[in-house]
């Protein structure tokens, strides 16, 4: 994503807090192949974020229906360690 300083000091606020962002722009490719989104517009949606707590996006499982976790002396190295 590319911000050129005049966007860059419209937009600042977005820019400098907001977490996921939404750009409109124009999409760009450069000569040696790299894909570049120029904004032309910036709005933070952070406030998105807190519909990831939504009970509509939680999975709907019972306590008893955990399996228990695997017994500490099968598990002699990390699990990513191969």
């Amino acid at each position: 994503m590319v911000v050129w300083p005049r966007a860059f000091d419209q937009f600042r606020k977005e820019v400098m807090s907001g977490r996921p962002l939404l750009i409109e722009g124009k999409i760009r490719r450069r000569p040696d192949g790299v894909v570049q989104l120029v904004s032309d517009w910036i709005t933070d949606r952070s406030f998105e974020l807190n519909r990831l707590s939504d009970d509509l996006f939680r999975p709907q499982i019972r306590t008893d229906q955990i399996p228990p976790p695997a017994d500490s002396q099968e598990m002699r190295h990390h699990p990513r360690e191969v």
